[in-house]
């Protein structure tokens, strides 16, 4: 009667080797890169291409551990080490492409909030009169 029955499954809490749980977490950080970097194109801009490129690059540095080491999880670290490194270019290159935009749009919106006229900004332009389509 010493046989203890295996708790439910919502009550076994699996602890991680460390290298397993180094892994999960930096699989984590570089999703996060991956998708912050193209997101901050559209929103977000600069500080979301920096959270993301802050968590490629720890994801890399945490991953190059493992990846040095001999054992089980070396190919798998050294595929994430690439994946890393690839989410730190693409959060570069979209905080370049925010920054270069931000800088080049400055002078219309200090000029826009100057002079008060705020239509210049948009993209098209749009007017109302007899060119459009209920004109």
């Amino acid at each position: 009667m010493n046989d203890q029955m295996p708790p439910a499954p919502h009550e076994s809490s699996r602890v991680l080797p460390p290298d397993e749980s180094t892994l999960k977490r930096a699989r984590t950080m570089i999703f996060i890169g991956n998708i912050a970097g193209p997101v901050s194109l559209f929103i977000g801009g600069v500080l979301l291409g920096t959270v993301g490129l802050a968590c490629a690059a720890v994801a890399r540095r945490n991953v190059a551990s493992v990846a040095q080491r001999e054992g089980a999880y070396q190919p798998t670290a050294q595929a994430m080490r690439r994946s890393a490194t690839i989410a730190m270019v693409i959060c570069l290159v979209a905080i370049i492409v925010n920054a270069v935009t931000a800088i080049m749009l400055f002078p219309q919106v200090m000029a826009a909030v100057q002079s008060g006229n705020f239509a210049g900004l948009g993209l098209g332009g749009a007017t109302s009169g007899a060119t459009t389509t209920w004109g």
